[in-house]
């Protein structure tokens, strides 16, 4: 009882204003729930386009002609880790470019042998011989060149250099790769190096001759995320039980809410155990002090150490000393005929 009278008295305080404030909530939290469903979260994607990517290797192969007890002779060694000098002494080298198909595709491709002596890490010769060159356009996604190369030869060069320099400095054999292209879209180069080691037994290329690049254009967008479902079930909420306030609000004060009767049920509630059922005998000898509420008429009683005296006839509370009646009523008709008894 005590939440509802609460209730019904703000209401007649402040039912308009409460009213007006409710339908704003309501209305303020309908459009944020609306503008947040609307309106999600995005975010920048980058994303890359246009993509076309070009790789070089260089693969090797021997066809076996000399005595050997490991191979047979006219069998076809390829990509092998080490090649035996007496049982295959040519290689054959191939050079192979991968490029987009469909359109042409400009593409230089150069394999040379190079040869340095150094000394301290600096070098003071140096030889390089092509082994295979080539430019040409195509549309079908790939180039090649090939060239055998006497390996014996080589060995036998590699070692008249190595005595010619003694014990002056190093002295090294390296392959060395290098690509240009032209896709229309995009131009570059590929480059790639190893070392070869050539022996009388057996010769071999250190690590694989390969390269590759990708080119693409990058494209910035926006991307919308999903709402936030919660905050908008959440503002909806807010939106639905606010209007449900105010319509609430607006029922309640159809009625003819009497401000004062119910500060004075909320009173007799609070200080019930001050107050007792009694009637109450007029004394024109007497003084007669009204007060403005019950509970100030409570605070006189605790003062003088009293009770409140309350005669349900006319609805009057007093608080009777020596010479003076303290009372109150919301009732003046009431107080004219208690006067008049």
């Amino acid at each position: 009882m005590s939440a509802e009278l609460r209730a019904k008295r703000l209401i007649g305080y402040y039912g308009r204003y409460l009213f007006f404030a409710l339908l704003v909530l309501g209305v303020l939290a309908a459009a944020g729930a609306g503008y947040v469903y609307a309106t999600p979260p995005t975010e920048r994607v980058t994303e890359q386009t246009e993509v076309q990517q070009v790789s070089a290797d260089v693969r090797t192969s021997a066809v076996v002609t000399g005595n050997t007890t490991f191979y047979r002779n006219g069998q076809r060694l390829v990509d092998q880790p080490a090649y035996l000098m007496a049982a295959t002494p040519n290689l054959t080298v191939e050079t192979r470019v991968a490029v987009p198909s469909g359109t042409d595709v400009r593409v230089t491709q150069r394999l040379a042998l190079v040869q340095t002596a150094t000394r301290g890490d600096r070098p003071f010769w140096t030889s390089n011989r092509v082994i295979t060159e080539g430019e040409t356009t195509t549309s079908e996604g790939s180039a090649a060149t090939s060239a055998t190369v006497n390996m014996s030869a080589i060995e036998d060069e590699v070692r008249r250099n190595r005595g010619t320099l003694g014990t002056i400095g190093g002295f090294e054999t390296r392959l060395e790769l290098n690509v240009t292209y032209d896709t229309g879209a995009y131009t570059g180069s590929l480059t790639a190096s190893s070392p070869v080691v050539v022996s009388e037994r057996a010769y071999w290329i250190e690590s694989p001759l390969s390269a590759t690049r990708t080119h693409s254009r990058p494209v910035t967008r926006t991307v919308a995320d999903e709402p936030n479902m919660a905050l908008v079930g959440l503002l909806g909420l807010l939106a639905l039980s606010a209007f449900a306030s105010a319509g609430g609000v607006a029922y309640v004060r159809r009625e003819d809410i009497d401000v004062e009767a119910i500060e004075l049920r909320m009173d007799r509630a609070r200080f019930e155990e001050w107050i007792t059922t009694s009637e109450i005998p007029t004394d024109p000898d007497r003084k007669y002090v009204r007060t403005t509420s019950l509970e100030g008429l409570v605070d006189i009683a605790i003062d003088s150490n009293n009770r409140v005296l309350h005669d349900p006839e006319p609805d009057v509370y007093t608080v009777v000393t020596d010479d003076i009646v303290y009372y109150y009523a919301t009732d003046e008709s009431a107080m004219t005929s208690w006067f008049n008894m």
